[in-house]
Parts: C-alpha cells; sequence; structure tokens
C-alpha cells in the first residue's frame, strides 16, 4: 500500500469513527492543508519560472541554496 492511499483509508476511517463536529474538524483541517501544499507549489512554480526565464541559477549550488532559504521561509510561516 502507497502512502498517498494509506492516508486516505487513515482519514476515511477516522471520519467513519468520529462524532460529526470532528469529522467537521478534520475536513476544514485537511481543506487548509490542501491549501499550504498549493501556495508551496505555486512558489516552487515561480522559482522555476524566474530561473527558466531570467537563467539567474547558474549553478546547482545556487539553485540549492533558494530551495534551502525558501523551505527555511516555510518553516518559520509554520512556526507562526
Amino acid at each position: 500500500m502507497n502512502l498517498s492511499k494509506w492516508i486516505r483509508e487513515t482519514l476515511i476511517s477516522s471520519i467513519k469513527t468520529k462524532p460529526v463536529e470532528t469529522q467537521k474538524a478534520l475536513l476544514i483541517e485537511i481543506r487548509l492543508l490542501q491549501r499550504e501544499l498549493n501556495l508551496i507549489g505555486n512558489n516552487i512554480n515561480q522559482i522555476a519560472r524566474y530561473a527558466n526565464t531570467n537563467r539567474e541559477f547558474r549553478s546547482i549550488e545556487c539553485a540549492l541554496d533558494s530551495l534551502q532559504r525558501l523551505a527555511s521561509n516555510v518553516r518559520v510561516l509554520n512556526d507562526n
């Protein structure tokens, strides 16, 4: 069983066994997580578009450094 299938099955079984209020809270949390993942994906796409358009990333090290700074910023946002 792959990870996404396990997560889906776990969430579905959790929803079936929890009271309605908990189900609503879980669905709200899932939507918030989806939104966060979409925003992260948008950021990655912007970096790729910038790199491909402006050719600013002259080396893999520079690109990696940029991604590490992005990951750090995401961690800071998650802590707030």
